[in-house]
């Protein structure tokens, strides 16, 4: 137990000695990371889709706050966008525009959901995020995980376009929009996930906030269950099959991290 403590201490004392540096380079990597999984998804431009230019926006990231990270990749969302086609790149433009308004506007703080949100629905593990945001900050921050979620789903809905549109004529502007809005707004998995995160965020918080001992584990706990059990009555509900093993892994990780 010492030597724990003993470790802890030093790396205290490391981070606070180079803490300039470590901000930097830890910025660099979430936004590097953050931009390739983007063009991994909707690599359309091959412009934005160059290392070298997705090493640039890194770079620029690493010096900036990071609340610049989801504003520069609200950018490269709609460039790509636009990039597949003029119907694709206005639905993602309003999209995106609207998130960027309610976060600038209420929740600027939050960032690293908006960052880590959609990659954590990727890998199947989105409970993760709002177990472990929910411990620090506020209900408010329910809007931050709207804002993940429908930025995941924006994401896929561009991935599968080439072959949503394909059945239409590079003429039919109305059935284009239409499909691709669809695949947005008329999402109901989307809909089932945002309510779900959102309540687990909350629940969390509010557990969280109860004063007995181990309440954050509890919350931690039951925050983790609530996901796949919600899940799973919603897929009841509207006809939709989610895969047990799955959601059982994503809870273990998120009582893990």
């Amino acid at each position: 137990m010492r030597a724990l403590l003993e470790l802890r201490e030093r790396l205290k004392a490391f981070y606070g000695r180079y803490t300039s540096v470590l901000s930097i380079i830890l910025k660099f990597a979430l936004a590097l990371g953050t931009y390739l999984f983007i063009n991994m998804e909707i690599g359309y431009s091959s412009v934005f889709t160059n290392i070298f230019a997705v090493l640039i926006m890194a770079l620029l990231s690493s010096i900036l706050p990071v609340r610049a990270i989801p504003l520069f990749s609200a950018a490269l969302i709609t460039v790509q966008a636009f990039a597949l086609g003029y119907d694709a790149g206005a639905i993602a433009f309003m999209v995106m525009l609207l998130l960027l308004i309610l976060f600038l506007r209420f929740v600027p703080e939050d960032s690293l959901i908006l960052i880590f949100l959609p990659m954590a629905l990727y890998c199947c593990a989105p409970e993760v995020v709002p177990v472990c945001f929910g411990l620090k900050k506020k209900p408010l921050t329910v809007l931050s995980v709207g804002s993940g979620v429908a930025v995941y789903y924006l994401l896929d809905m561009l991935h599968r376009a080439p072959d949503t549109l394909k059945t239409y004529g590079a003429s039919d502007y109305a059935k284009r929009l239409q499909a691709l809005a669809g695949g947005v707004f008329g999402n109901s998995e989307m809909v089932l996930n945002l309510l779900t995160l959102a309540g687990v965020l909350i629940l969390v918080y509010a557990v969280r906030k109860l004063s007995f001992n181990g309440s954050w584990l509890a919350a931690v706990i039951i925050g983790s269950l609530f996901y796949p059990a919600l899940i799973l009555l919603g897929d009841m509900a509207l006809g939709m099959s989610h895969s047990l093993i799955v959601l059982a892994a994503g809870a273990g990780v998120s009582v893990a991290a």
